[in-house]
């Protein structure tokens, strides 16, 4: 079994999934399918379109598995319909749904073909501690904007706020992502593939994210030294994203 994790790794280090830094992640995630400790892994694109192609790329990079397209539905209607009801009508005009391309163990039951947003992190095995929290901060951006549209656009109808965000106008919006704590997070556990809480943060390698990272470094330590010593020093000293 090490033997085809380490072919698997080794073909997907040639694969362009989304950036240099996210790919290491993404293709451990693969790695991880393959050997049997997560269900599924999945990589966002910014259209359908490149969702495919990556599924593409991946059944010719990673044939033992099996790979998928899903489109997840735009909840931001459904986030700000009682507290910004003209925003979220023009949403629902012009929505952006979330495209993924999915990978699972070839013979396993796929991932649903319709998943709710706020079903994704628990499907791809994320603690619920974590996941609550970084959807809570995501709503909290996603009513800042909306505020900020308002704002700064002074729209009459969802149909004007619909041709800003089709021009993509400029708006200004309070920071309500506090983006430097959450670079900070992701430092401190650069071996999960998603946003660590505070709370796993202060507990450290006990938290449920500390456990997933001891794993994932200890797989990426087996499959190549110089993978572990690379996910470190990109994303656990000098992570941008």
């Amino acid at each position: 079994m090490r033997q085809a994790l380490a072919r698997l790794a080794k073909r997907l280090a040639r694969l362009r999934l989304v950036s240099a830094e996210r790919d290491l992640i993404e293709r451990l995630d693969r790695v991880l399918v393959l050997e049997g400790s997560l269900r599924f892994a999945a990589t966002s694109a910014p259209s359908a379109e490149s969702a495919r192609r990556l599924v593409r790329a991946l059944e010719r990079a990673a044939p033992e598995l099996a790979h998928g397209l899903r489109v997840l539905e735009d909840d931001r209607p459904a986030l700000l319909r009682r507290t910004h009801p003209l925003v979220a009508k023009a949403l629902e005009r012009a929505p952006a749904p979330l495209a993924l391309a999915f990978s699972w163990r070839r013979g396993e039951r796929a991932p649903p073909a319709k998943i709710a947003r706020l079903a994704i992190g628990p499907l791809l095995g994320y603690p619920r501690c974590c996941v609550r929290f970084e959807e809570a901060r995501r709503a909290r951006i996603v009513r800042a904007e909306a505020q900020g549209m308002l704002d700064t656009w002074q729209p009459g109808s969802a149909l004007d706020v619909v041709v800003a965000i089709e021009a993509r106008e400029p708006f200004l919006a309070d920071d309500a992502g506090d983006e430097e704590a959450r670079l900070a997070r992701l430092r401190r556990f650069p071996f999960v593939s998603f946003v660590p809480c505070p709370r796993c943060c202060e507990r450290g390698a006990r938290s449920p994210a500390g456990r997933d990272d001891a794993r994932r470094r200890a797989l990426a330590r087996e499959l190549s030294p110089a993978l572990e010593h690379r996910i470190e020093r990109v994303r656990g000293r000098h992570l941008t994203m």
